[in-house]
Formats: C-alpha cells, structure tokens, sequence
C-alpha cells in the first residue's frame, strides 16, 4: 500500500497491457484500494513522476476516462476519509454511493441510454453489510422520489438481477 505501488497499479490499468482503452475494472479496484485522501494525494505525487506528461492524476483520470467514469471516480476519491488509522471505524457516506449508483442508472452510449453494470457491481461490492444496502434505498428514494429496487430491477435483465443480489445478500446483516 505504498504511494508509488498504487501510481504503479494506476499507470498498468490506463496502458491496459497495451490493448486500446483504460481497464476501467482495475482502476476502480485499485482507487477503491487507497484508504484515505491523505494517501491519495501522495499517489498523485508519484503518478506524476512516472506520468510521461506530467499530469496530475485527476488530469489523466479525466483524460482517459468517459465523463460518468471520470464521475464515478471521483465519487470514490471524495468519499475517503481524509486520513486512514488502522482499527478506526469506519464512516459510511451512504449519499456518494446512491450517486454513484444513479450514475451508473443514467449512463449513455452516444444517445442511446445504457447501464453502467461493472459501477453497480463495484458500489454492491463496497457496500460492507446488508443494512448499509438497505439505507442506501432509503436515501436513494429520498434524493429521487423513486423505489431503489425498481429502478435497479429496470436498469438490468431480469437474469442479472439474482446475481447482483447475491453480491448483498453474502454479507453480514
């Protein structure tokens, strides 16, 4: 959990073993990985030692991402507490991951609407128990006026939605 081992992770994923295009699935991992804000910015530090440009790391976040995948990473960088210690509790930021997840609803494909089925399945995965799903409903109705399963229901096939479900229903209650 070095700065200069997440800069690394964070420049394989944008050269994505040299395949067109960012590997947006191990980005996500790797800055969902980074426990704090504190530490994030010293990976910014070293990404742009290593970054043949120079940027800062929300540049090139910017510069290689959709503008919903620049957003969802965003959400997760925002959502850090500024600093990590070890055996503190955790502080859950429900709101960022019902935005994130409205996102991921919204998203396009030029002018055809789509679904954002990988950021789904990484706020599901974020999300540490089953209550913590079931205040990110609440919240979810609260900011949209609209139910949170049936809105889901509607955004994946009816075939993918057990699947997602079973991301929740493995955790503690």
């Amino acid at each position: 959990g070095n700065p200069a081992d997440f800069a690394k992770r964070i420049k394989v994923a944008f050269e994505n073993d040299g395949w067109p295009g960012t590997n947006n699935e191990l980005l996500r991992q790797v800055i969902r990985e980074i426990p704090s804000k504190e530490l994030f910015n010293k990976v910014d530090t070293s990404f742009q030692h290593m970054d043949e440009k120079k940027r800062p790391l929300m540049k090139a976040l910017e510069d290689e991402l959709s503008s919903t995948g620049f957003e969802e990473i965003r959400a997760i960088i925002l959502s850090k507490p500024q600093k990590y210690s070890k055996g503190s509790q955790p502080v859950y930021d429900y709101k960022k991951w019902v935005i994130r997840l409205k996102a991921a609803f919204d998203k396009t494909y030029g002018v055809l609407p789509g679904t954002d089925e990988d950021a789904i399945r990484a706020v599901f995965i974020e999300i540490p128990t089953q209550a913590a799903f079931v205040e990110v409903g609440k919240i979810y109705q609260q900011q949209y006026g609209r139910n949170f399963i049936s809105d889901l229901k509607q955004e994946l096939e009816f075939w993918e939605y057990p699947d997602y479900m079973k991301i929740i229903t493995s955790k503690r209650p």
